[in-house]
């Protein structure tokens, strides 16, 4: 059964009353879509092996699941195995199936002040925009910097957030300036690290959510109330400062049973992301909220 499915029927439960079936079976009872906009209720998900496009016949079958799925929004990440012209050709296909494309990148090393690769990575994002058509465009830039992947981390925990937040104070510049949106995949366990910017000494999150438009949290637990619980504070800042606050969940990961929904598989998770999409609705957040699934490969072969 497909997180559509799944997830329709949930929240009509979760809502307390059953759908009603007309005379030709049709359903009159409440329904929830996600939907592909900057602020209601989207579902996205990562697609980190860009070179899957260039085979027509897996590009389909993630597709299809994708969209049967009702997936509104891909972080996809653009490599030198793709063409600009075979990128552009995924972002409009996926756009006639009713899903929104970000440019995702992400390299912990780009918070080093002296290193240029980020630069060089943006330029391709800023020539390909320039290039493409309206329909071909991505929306934005979804990006995955993690600086606890450091070796100097461990060293000097504060100093490597301070950079990052440097590093995102650049790049929501960078962005604005070309009018895309900017987007952050954080962990959720940044509550306690301060930075300084502009001389003013901020709370880290605090920070994220006054500057960028969005933060997916990988809020990696497996059930509803874990997600939910470790993401409080950062649902509040962003409900403050008008930022979209994203919800992730995991799909596959070796640090122990509480930290994906792999060994649960598909329908179990369904089933706890439409409560956590229940809470997320009631809440009525100011920036707007959404779920992300970690990520397509992983996912399109999770057991049911």
């Amino acid at each position: 059964m497909t997180f559509a499915r799944i997830f329709s029927l949930v929240c009509v439960l979760l809502l307390g009353c059953m759908p009603l079936i007309g005379a030709r079976g049709e359903s009159k009872g409440p329904q929830i879509t996600f939907r592909s906009d900057d602020k209601s209720g989207a579902l996205g998900t990562w697609w980190w092996n860009c070179a899957l496009i260039k085979n027509p016949e897996i590009l389909s079958s993630r597709l299809d699941f994708l969209q049967q799925n009702q997936v509104t929004e891909i972080y996809f990440c653009i490599g030198n195995q793709v063409t600009d012209e075979e990128v552009r050709a995924f972002v409009k296909e996926c756009g006639s199936r009713g899903m929104r494309v970000a440019c995702l990148g992400g390299d912990a090393i780009w918070i080093m002040e002296e290193n240029e690769s980020y630069d060089d990575w943006y330029a391709r994002f800023h020539e390909y925009q320039k290039n493409a058509a309206e329909d071909e465009k991505f929306y934005g830039v979804h990006l995955d910097v993690e600086p606890h992947q450091l070796s100097a981390y461990a060293q000097n925990t504060d100093l490597c957030w301070q950079l990052y937040a440097q590093y995102v104070k650049k790049a929501a510049e960078m962005a604005h300036a070309d009018g895309t949106l900017i987007e952050l995949d954080i962990p959720f366990w940044l509550d306690d690290f301060k930075v300084s910017i502009d001389d003013k000494e901020w709370d880290l999150i605090t920070y994220l959510t006054r500057t960028v438009d969005t933060i997916t949290l990988m809020s990696y637990r497996d059930t509803a109330r874990a997600m939910i619980s470790v993401s409080n504070k950062e649902l509040m800042l962003g409900h403050r400062n008008n930022c979209r606050v994203v919800l992730g969940a995991e799909t596959y990961s070796l640090e122990g049973d509480a930290v994906s929904y792999m060994e649960e598989g598909k329908t179990y998770m369904y089933e706890e992301l439409a409560k956590v999409y229940q809470d997320l609705s009631a809440r009525k957040l100011s920036g707007g909220f959404g779920l992300a699934i970690h990520y397509v490969e992983n996912w399109y072969k999770l057991k049911d």
